[in-house]
């Protein structure tokens, strides 16, 4: 069963995921408790962001994991990484509210370090197998990698684009900017992406 910390997190990153304007007030009647309790666990509307930011970095690891599960071909693991992160409902635009501070952190030690790390092993993999246009390093990859995300959250934050069309949106501009166009798609051809079989 959930804590009550635990209950309130989830219900602030659907609230503020519909509305960024949310109050606390209306985060509480969502979650089910009272103002008193909300203000009990979290002081300020900051210290809630930050937990939000926190849960959002143990879901987004969990979708790489479930990526590699799915998948055996790492553009395919990537491609469902992309449009699960770039999805409404997921609730990741949240994470702009702290983006004044992306420029300062370390990838290696920051919230969402190990992800980053999957992620590079990923795209080295990719980029080993001559998917990736040869003359791209891959820190240049990585980070086109992140800023297609900020471009997917940005637009869920501002609502300037339909937010149904943005996964797809996000992957074709990461795919297009950085996959060689001559290349086949995985190691035995276009159909090695079928997902794994599940045991």
């Amino acid at each position: 069963m959930a804590s009550t910390r635990d209950r309130i997190v989830e219900a602030a990153i659907a609230a503020l995921a519909r509305d960024p304007a949310a109050s606390m007030a209306a985060i509480a009647e969502s979650a089910g408790v009272s103002r008193m309790t909300i203000h009990r666990q979290f002081k300020n509307r900051e210290i809630l962001i930050a937990a939000i930011q926190d849960a959002l970095a143990e879901r987004s690891l969990a979708i790489v994991d479930e990526a590699e599960q799915n998948h055996e071909d790492p553009r395919d693991q990537l491609r469902e990484i992309v449009e699960l992160c770039a999805s409404r409902s997921n609730g990741f635009q949240l994470l702009m509210e702290g983006a004044h501070d992306h420029a300062e952190h370390d990838r290696e030690t920051c919230r969402f370090g190990e992800m980053n790390r999957k992620i590079r092993a990923m795209i080295q993999a990719l980029q080993e197998r001559g998917e990736i246009q040869p003359d791209l390093p891959i820190d240049w990859v990585s980070h086109s990698f992140d800023g297609v995300l900020f471009i997917a959250w940005e637009c869920l934050r501002h609502g300037s684009v339909a937010p149904r069309d943005i996964p797809s949106l996000a992957w074709r501009t990461f795919s297009q900017g950085v996959f060689r166009r001559d290349a086949p798609q995985g190691p035995e051809g276009p159909d090695s992406g079928q997902p794994k079989e599940r045991s």
